[in-house]
């Protein structure tokens, strides 16, 4: 018997095709081709092509071709979201966009000194407060990376704007 079969499928990020031919043979004589990632799945491959064939020389191909971004990136949406919701309890302090940075250093100046007044931070402890500092140009690079994101992790992101 002689045989030859295609099958391809197109996801988000890959297309993956699988070819099978045979040709006629008293026995089963298995030849599987796959990318190298996929190594360890080549003998429960094979286990399950003999228990599906009697016999030929049978050549089985699997192809793998990235067609977009690809990402080994997997978001934890309970974890983010318990972040979110601790969040909900920070209060960062902000300014205008356009502010002149003279006028932003002095705001920066006297935040960090009220953080580091003892009166301050004694009524902050009497009130069971916990008081981190993040400079102002420490939130200005953790503000960049966030914007910085990828588009589609962006797009995967977009729960958060109905966490609550």
């Amino acid at each position: 018997m002689t045989g030859f079969g295609k099958a391809t499928l197109q996801l988000a990020t890959k297309k993956i095709t699988v070819e099978v031919k045979s040709l006629n043979s008293k026995g089963l004589d298995l030849n599987v081709r796959m990318p190298s990632v996929y190594r360890e799945m080549e003998l429960g491959l094979r286990n399950q092509i003999s228990q599906s064939l009697e016999r030929g020389k049978v050549d089985f191909s699997l192809y793998i071709e990235v067609t977009g971004e690809e990402t080994s990136t997997k978001i934890n949406a309970p974890i983010v979201k318990a972040y979110m919701s601790q969040m909900e309890y920070q209060r960062p302090l902000t300014v205008a966009p356009g502010t002149p940075r003279e006028r932003l250093e002095i705001l920066r100046r006297a935040f960090k000194a009220t953080l580091a007044d003892p009166e301050f931070q004694a009524q902050a402890a009497k009130s069971k407060l916990d008081i981190t500092y993040v400079s102002g140009e420490e939130a200005e690079r953790i503000v960049g990376e966030v914007l910085a994101i990828s588009p589609r992790v962006r797009e995967n992101l977009q729960f958060l704007s109905q966490a609550k």
